[in-house]
């Protein structure tokens, strides 16, 4: 394990700017039990709503599944029910939840009813050891390969008795409550890399404070249309340390180098990683893109593509096409017009003809502006002006997180209907709403999130109908 300082509570909860973030820690408050146990609890909760297709990419060997596994420590009496049910009012999602019992159980539960995702309960770790210590007992062999969304379940003498569950076909989760010293069943099994598997939540904050609290609303529970069964999503690693770090420490453990505790520790931490992505609608529309991996679409490679060539017409100016592409690695050229598209279906970049080729340069001759103007102007990509208020106003430059960092405490579905009431206010009887989602961009939310916003208020089509 590294030995970086854990992140403070009040850095994560509060000061990181997420209003996802913070509501977890009111509802944790306003329920006198501990943050980071009800954090835990509501990521399991938000695997348990995203469908097994939906995996973390191949870096070394196979695709991971998202299926997740918490032990929640503190003291008999300390609050694990508690934690579980105050996640349960923050994601109140529908999920199965049921008791544990056999491996035999677990791959029956998924055989008779593949469709449906389930968080199996475990209140008490002494239930885990009495199910695990029984004679041929496999419970302990089939957690392991649950969490990694591995074939599960057994065949048998006859067909009828057969329970097989293929990879990736079904999505699961476990919770377990447990006290300190009594995770024996889990700790001894650390050399088949059961321990390192979970993820360890304290039940226990010492600076858990008196007094009343509001009860917040839930979070938001939008998710993108994660397509059909057949369609693999993939997650992608949107920064090249990550796919390094996994194969470093694949490689150390391979060599026999690595300390045995951290041999699937990475891959718990990628876990989290994608399911806080997923928790705030971080991820974009148009297949995802930038976000996401789907068919085979490498998605963190096209965004580092993108961030050269932006970078490139920052430092140069306006380029012509084969000058820029030969400015990128030789393992990148090959996503060069995928990226191209892609800067210029955001407007992000103008492409004008030059000859038999092309010029491309940044939309704002400014070099890395914004090309809205307006706080409610709608503005074609490239600049044209669609409909909406006067452009006398243009916006400040300044980067997507710091336009995030003063998005106030709203829920997108409150600002898209905060925009068009004064669209309406203005006159328009209707929207477009790709300007709608630029202008929401500039304000701080996500592509993802407005999408979703936009289908929750019922609002499809080429163009909104703004009548009442």
């Amino acid at each position: 394990m590294d030995n970086k300082p854990n992140i403070s509570t009040q850095e994560f909860f509060l000061n990181s700017g997420s209003e996802q973030l913070l509501k977890i820690h009111q509802f944790a408050r306003a329920r006198y039990v501990a943050p980071w146990a009800v954090f835990f609890g509501v990521l399991l909760r938000v695997a348990a709503s995203v469908p097994p297709h939906v995996q973390l990419p191949p870096v070394v060997g196979r695709p991971a599944s998202l299926n997740l596994l918490c032990a929640f420590v503190g003291k008999s009496g300390a609050g694990k029910g508690n934690t579980t049910g105050v996640a349960r009012e923050a994601w109140p999602t529908d999920v199965l939840e049921l008791p544990i019992g056999s491996g035999q159980g677990i791959a029956a539960q998924f055989a008779s009813d593949p469709d449906s995702a389930v968080i199996f309960d475990i209140p008490e770790i002494d239930i885990l050891t009495g199910h695990a210590g029984q004679h041929g007992s496999i419970l302990l062999a089939t957690i392991k390969s649950f969490a990694m969304g591995e074939q599960i379940g057994q065949t048998n003498a006859t067909r009828d008795a057969r329970r097989i569950v293929d990879a990736h076909t079904y999505r699961g989760c476990l919770s377990v409550g447990t006290q300190p010293g009594h995770a024996n069943v889990i700790f001894n099994d650390a050399s088949g890399g059961l321990p390192q598997r979970f993820l360890w939540a304290p039940v226990v904050d010492p600076n858990t404070p008196g007094g009343k609290f509001p009860i917040p609303d839930p979070l938001v529970m939008d998710m993108p249309d994660w397509g059909t069964k057949g369609d693999v999503v993939k997650v992608a690693y949107g920064h090249p340390d990550i796919e390094t770090t996994i194969v470093d420490t694949h490689l150390a453990n391979v060599r026999g180098e690595g300390n045995p505790l951290d041999s699937h520790a990475i891959l718990t931490r990628c876990k989290v990683a994608a399911l806080l992505a997923i928790m705030h609608g971080s991820l974009e529309e148009r297949g995802m893109a930038r976000a996401i991996e789907k068919d085979g679409f490498d998605a963190g490679r096209l965004e580092s593509v993108i961030r050269s060539i932006l970078d490139q017409l920052r430092r140069n100016g306006e380029m012509p096409g084969s000058e820029l592409r030969t400015s990128l690695t030789s393992e990148n050229r090959k996503w060069f017009d995928q990226a191209i598209a892609q800067l210029a279906e955001d407007g992000r970049i103008v492409v004008t003809r030059a000859g038999s080729g092309f010029r491309y340069r940044l939309t704002d001759d400014r070099q890395g502006g914004d090309c809205r103007q307006g706080a409610l102007t709608q503005v074609r990509g490239g600049g044209e002006t669609r409909q909406g208020g006067g452009a006398d106003s243009p916006i400040s430059l300044e980067n997507h997180s710091s336009r995030e960092d003063q998005v106030k405490k709203m829920s997108c579905r409150a600002w898209v209907e905060g925009y068009l009431a004064e669209l309406v206010k203005q006159g328009h009887t209707t929207a477009d709403p790709v300007a709608v989602r630029d202008a929401g961009v500039a304000a701080g939310y996500n592509r993802n999130q407005l999408h979703n916003a936009g289908s929750t208020l019922g609002l499809t089509g080429a163009v909104w109908s703004l009548a009442a």
